[in-house]
């Protein structure tokens, strides 16, 4: 598969899970506070995240996807690198600091 292409992706793009299923929209996108700052914990600040809209009318909860975790980007639409299942434990229901 090629690499992820990020650059273009947009509000009111089509978000999908790692087997195709439909999480939401996006509705921002987040730049890093200061991209050289450490986080609390030492480790390297938070990507890039892109703000999803869950849920019927984009009227459920929000998740915070780094664009790091980004399959592909076409047309309007992004595949992640992960289920569904996986953003409780990736801390991706949170928003993070920032944001």
């Amino acid at each position: 598969m090629t690499e992820p292409a990020t650059g273009g992706i947009a509000v009111g793009w089509l978000v999908s899970d790692a087997s195709g299923r439909k999480v939401g929209r996006i509705v921002r996108l987040h730049q890093p506070v200061d991209a050289d700052a450490e986080s609390p914990d030492g480790t390297a600040s938070p990507d890039e995240v892109m703000e999803v809209s869950t849920g019927l009318l984009g009227l459920g909860h929000r998740v915070f996807i780094p664009l790091g975790a980004i399959r592909a980007a076409t047309n309007g639409h992004v595949l992640l690198t992960h289920p569904h299942e996986d953003f409780s434990r990736q801390g991706w229901l949170t928003k993070p600091p920032g944001a």
